[in-house]
């Protein structure tokens, strides 16, 4: 069918420039040096044209040998733990400030000439007590 699996963790770094490489591979022909990966889970390349039946099923029989028919989604995905997106402060204290008034803001405060990143922080922090 023409699809290829690439598990990829930008927060990890795991596989980000091999999905890049088999990405240029795919637009502009050129040739890939990566070789098909599916021996660690963190780790899975397949790339498309690899769909034969028995690499298929090698594929899943290393992978998914703790699965069975009778295995509920809850027990094998867990739920994400709720985190919160404010340090120190409860949600309801974020305040957004409009891009528009960010940067009137911003204009006003430099008089047309570059200002530096503790400006810019300062300015914000006062339009969202004004808010």
């Amino acid at each position: 069918y023409g699809a290829a699996l690439v598990y990829v963790s930008a927060k990890e770094d795991k596989n980000c420039a091999l999905l890049r490489d088999y990405v240029v591979h795919r637009l502009y022909s050129l040739p890939l040096l990566h070789p098909p990966q599916v021996v660690h889970k963190d780790a899975v390349f397949v790339p498309s044209g690899w769909d034969e039946p028995h690499k298929i099923r090698a594929l899943v029989d290393h992978h998914t040998s703790h699965l069975t028919a009778t295995c509920r989604f809850e027990d094998l995905i867990v739920k994400p733990t709720q985190r919160s997106h404010a340090v120190g402060a409860a949600a309801s204290d974020v305040k957004d400030v409009e891009e528009q008034e960010l940067l009137k803001a911003l204009l006003d405060t430099s008089g047309g000439t570059a200002i530096d990143k503790p400006s810019i922080k300062s300015i914000y922090a006062d339009l969202k007590r004004s808010a």
